[in-house]
């Protein structure tokens, strides 16, 4: 026999909803768009990169207005609120009809950012979303990157690198143009997929985010982790490719077939592996940066300095 809920388990349960104040509202339907577009994207596009990079967007533009939360009342003009709505509206009846190469999923996520600022300030003031819309503006602009950058210089710097890396390691490598191979018998092809312009746009954009966030005040600094943020996913990869190399010599030792490894770490989750270990790395490159402008924490007196006036 199924046990009903008393009335007062359902009263206290009511109590804990929030009020149905326009903060909230306005919250409810961020958090909504944001959920849908992921949603979108992950039932629509082949690419869990993407689907990675687009919910890392949605973060950094949470942390980037995590102190107006409280604050927060939304206060739209009408023109502004009817125009929101109707952004959204189009990005919700457009989301049903994408496909799997359909262009405008990029340009959902700078829209749906554009369409709740509207429906929270008035248009004049539309700016002060500026850093939400910057973050996922990058979602797009990715899309072309991947068709400026130069491919195959990186690709063939990666396939150096990597030959280097196995190099010490103590292994006899050898390397022509993209191509590194293992003791004349295990070779790797470094192709567009495995240049690593998707660690290079993810970390880059966490160099974004934080620098939003958590903004250093030295030009320098900034440049310089600017500059950081593809080198380390740059050396990221370069472990990542090392790795395959590796994987196809002992499988060609072993006489096996079994390329399950390799295709977990060239085109499954485990790609992403070595994405997260460059943004941990930047990450902490990014703390001591900031740690170093902000300088040492004041130092607290001690008894034995603490003098004693009568």
């Amino acid at each position: 026999m199924i046990k009903m809920p008393s009335p007062a388990f359902l009263k206290a349960l009511l109590r804990r909803i929030p009020p149905a104040t326009s903060r909230n509202l306005w919250l409810l339907t961020a958090a909504a768009v944001a959920i849908h577009n992921t949603w979108v994207i992950y039932s629509t596009q082949d690419a869990t990169a993407l689907l990675v990079f687009s919910v890392l967007c949605w973060w950094g533009a949470l942390t980037c207005m995590e102190d107006r939360l409280e604050d927060l009342r939304p206060r739209p003009s009408l023109p502004g609120m009817v125009l929101g709505f109707v952004i959204l509206a189009w990005c919700l009846i457009r989301s049903g009809l994408i496909l799997d190469r359909d262009t405008v999923i990029y340009a959902l996520a700078p829209l749906e950012v554009i369409g709740l600022a509207l429906l929270c300030t008035p248009m004049r003031r539309i700016t002060e979303f500026w850093h939400q819309i910057l973050i996922l503006t990058l979602v797009p602009l990715s899309l072309v990157g991947e068709k400026l950058y130069p491919e195959e210089l990186l690709s063939v710097t990666t396939a150096a690198m990597a030959s280097m890396l196995l190099s010490l390691l103590g292994f006899d490598v050898s390397t022509y143009g993209r191509v590194v191979t293992i003791s004349g018998q295990a070779s790797v092809s470094v192709m567009e997929r495995c240049s690593g312009y998707e660690q290079i746009a993810q970390v880059t954009s966490i160099a974004i985010i934080f620098l939003l966030a958590f903004p250093l005040r030295s030009f320098m600094n900034k440049l310089l982790v600017l500059f950081a943020a593809p080198v380390i996913a740059i050396i990221s990869n370069t472990f990542r490719v090392a790795l395959l190399n590796l994987i196809i010599y002992i499988e060609f030792l072993r006489n096996s077939k079994d390329d399950w490894w390799f295709i977990f770490f060239h085109e499954g989750e485990g790609s992403l592996v070595f994405s997260a270990i460059a943004v941990c790395i930047f990450s902490w490159f990014y703390l001591k940066v900031l740690d170093k402008e902000l300088g040492p924490p004041p130092s607290i007196p001690t008894s034995s300095t603490i003098s004693t006036v009568d």
